[in-house]
């Protein structure tokens, strides 16, 4: 304990004397407050960050308006080592580590590099970890900060295993950027007690999507949307806190906060993190396939496969936000030559994981699914192509050899050249119809400019009849989705569907909104109910992520405006045509008898629609209603909605809906304990 005596008082300054010197009253107050009531809790909140109990209480008594800046953190500046060596004795130039990448040759270094080195290539020597333990002292009032956010809260230990285990089952063969070896063995070898990381946290949030009402209980959570908002506050407090974490881990963390999604008054989100984590990869060479060199002469296999994994990892969530955001793609196939990631990438690590740990935590069908995950990254690279080709703002025009490049590319990755059978488990089944799913996505999107738009100029050399070939194959890939959506009902899984499933059905639901513009009978009554199909899988979304909400409301507000545009053009048209009568007859009926295409899908059954219409068009309220066709600019009809190019805007939804409430964003969200509502939005579409 520390001695404090009064010494004097100097006018306007009361000084005490304290075991290392006489210091001021205000500048040991910071001291008295952490160690005041209980000394031993606060011992425990320093050792739970990570940080020396001794030497932070040495700082604590240390006035702090005379610490010098970089008395903050330990690190030992390496320009100033270089400054009092001098280059002159030293060989090498001021950056030339393994843990610095330099960049390529349209840099300033790299060219430098290669004048003073000739012999060894610089452009593509890859960022190693810096060894030892990176360590940084936090102020005071930022450990008590993560404290009163819990981010240094430990989890009971049955709790925690759950929620790893749910991990590792529901998002790691999804998106396997995580060392599984290093952080089993020691998760295994600890325990909980030092798992609060900036990692772990974000790991604890991308879990909760797929966390069951046991685990909810347990958490002493209401609902999967009020347990992931004091998970991502966690993560957020120790992200902005943060200042040692080590690079891969970063990357890995954000791309992970990337499972969060707010209002539209919170700029983060997937778009947000996504970025972060592209711009980390990239700055450390990730994009770039490795080569020896006298600055690098030794990667590790384990560290190539986790490096490929990141990356391509990043590649596939950069292809679906592009899409599900409407923005462009950040990573472009001609700035990067890292070779795809191998079933062993994945697999190997897992042998080194100890045998309890293995047993306790990795799926048994782990194979299988890690071959689920090379065809999702060999389907992500074609629909960048896809979207690249469809809507670049400068270039070319679509040639038909184009579209029948990526025809073929993407027909080799169907679900029969695939290897993927339909003896599987239930479980594996889950993953492999999800997959499946964004390979009928993709297919859709190669057709949809002109399935969707008559008008829209075709390829060049296509023949006369393009459009009815396109609207015919996007028909096809859009019933082959909502059969795979049957399936997944069938096996209670909709509640573990990814997030990025909803970008995924959003062409579908194009293609089938489209139809139901169709003025044959039929043809409009079986769009209306696959429709339907869909929007029962968003409302049962819609209790998990909050971009199913507004994708419900938005195809919801769309059918009701078809609904209206119909009705008016049947009261005007001639009451001698059967066509309205036939129509409403069409929808009521069931459609045992209709038959839809099901080529390259997982199922042989198709979509049995009976008792599917279960949404009241009819229970919009009037004044929502007149807001649709009042304040929004951007979206006044619904072939706004089906244009190839739709996106939505930041604000969209804000006057739609306007009791948003503020408090939503930064709390534990207890009105998320009941059925989402319309205050509980974000920004746009999910991924």
């Amino acid at each position: 304990m520390l001695i404090l005596d009064l010494v004097n008082h100097v006018p306007g300054r009361l000084l005490l004397q304290t075991e290392v010197g006489t210091q001021p009253l205000d500048s040991v107050i910071v001291c008295l407050l952490a160690l005041s009531t209980d000394e031993t809790c606060h011992n425990s909140a320093i050792r739970d960050a990570g940080y020396d109990t001794r030497s932070t209480r040495e700082e604590l008594s240390v006035a702090l308006e005379s610490r010098p800046v970089n008395s903050l953190t330990r690190s030992e500046d390496n320009h100033d080592q270089f400054a009092e060596k001098g280059v002159v004795d030293d060989p090498k130039l001021p950056d030339d580590s393994p843990d610095t990448y330099l960049g390529d040759k349209r840099g300033p270094r790299c060219t430098v590099y290669d004048i003073c080195d000739a012999v060894s290539p610089q452009d593509s020597i890859p960022y190693l970890p810096p060894k030892g333990t990176l360590h940084t002292l936090h102020k005071p009032h930022q450990v008590e900060y993560m404290r009163s956010e819990g981010a240094l809260t430990t989890l009971p230990t049955d709790v925690c295993d759950d929620m790893i285990w749910t991990y590792f089952k529901h998002v790691h063969f999804f998106l396997p950027i995580v060392d599984a070896e290093g952080f089993l063995n020691d998760y295994h070898g600890q325990g909980p007690h030092k798992k609060h990381d900036l990692l772990f946290w974000s790991m604890m949030l991308a879990a909760t999507n797929f966390a069951d009402a046991d685990l909810l209980r347990r958490f002493n959570f209401p609902s999967r949307k009020a347990m992931k908002a004091a998970m991502y506050e966690r993560a957020k407090c120790l992200y902005d806190l943060d200042r040692s974490t080590e690079k891969l881990k970063l990357i890995q963390s954000v791309m992970l906060l990337s499972f969060w999604y707010t209002d539209p008054q919170d700029h983060t989100g997937a778009w947000y993190w996504i970025g972060i984590a592209i711009s980390l990869a990239q700055g450390i060479g990730l994009h770039r396939n490795p080569r020896s060199s006298s600055r690098a002469p030794q990667i590790y296999p384990r560290e190539q496969a986790l490096r490929r994994r990141i990356w391509w990892s990043c590649v596939v969530r950069d292809r679906w936000v592009s899409l599900a955001k409407g923005h462009p793609m950040r990573i472009h196939g001609e700035d990067c030559d890292l070779p795809f990631p191998t079933s062993q990438d994945v697999l190997q690590e897992l042998d080194s994981v100890t045998h309890d740990a293995k047993r306790r935590f990795i799926p048994a069908d782990s194979a299988a699914l890690t071959s689920l995950w090379l065809r999702l990254v060999r389907i992500s690279d074609v629909l960048g192509g896809i979207l690249r080709l469809h809507y670049r703002v400068s270039g070319p025009d679509p040639t038909m050899d184009d579209i029948d490049k990526y025809a073929q590319q993407i027909e080799s990755l169907s679900a029969t050249n695939s290897g993927i059978m339909d003896e599987w488990c239930d479980t594996l089944s889950i993953h492999a119809y999800q997959i499946d799913l964004f390979y009928q996505a993709t297919v859709a999107i190669l057709y949809r400019p002109y399935a969707l738009n008559e008008s829209a100029p075709p390829p060049t050399g296509t023949p006369i009849d393009w459009h009815k070939v396109a609207l015919r194959r996007a028909r096809e890939a859009a019933a082959n989705t909502n059969a795979l959506l049957q399936r997944l009902i069938e096996l209670d899984a909709i509640k573990y569907l990814k997030p990025m499933i909803i970008t995924a059905i959003i062409p579908a639901m194009q293609i089938h909104l489209s139809d139901c513009k169709s003025t044959t009978a039929l043809i409009h009554a079986l769009a209306t109910h696959k429709m339907q199909l869909c929007m029962l899988v968003l409302s049962n979304l819609r209790m998990t992520y909050w971009s199913a909400d507004v994708m419900y409301k938005l195809f919801d507000r769309a059918q009701k405006i078809l609904g209206k545009t119909r009705a008016s053009q049947s009261s005007s048209s001639d009451l001698s045509d059967p066509q309205p009568h036939l129509a409403a007859s069409a929808q009521q009926s069931t459609n045992a008898g209709l038959v839809e295409p099901q080529a390259h899908t997982l199922m042989d059954n198709q979509c049995q629609s009976d008792g599917l219409l279960i949404t009241d068009l009819n229970s919009m309220p009037q004044d929502t209603e007149q807001l649709w066709y009042s304040v929004s600019p951007q979206f006044s009809n619904v072939d706004q909605l089906l244009s190839p190019s739709f996106s939505l805007s930041e604000d969209i939804f804000q006057h739609f809906f306007s009791n948003v409430d503020a408090e939503v964003h930064g709390q534990h969200m207890s009105l998320m304990a009941s059925e989402p509502v319309d205050d509980i939005l974000y920004n746009t579409i999910s991924f």
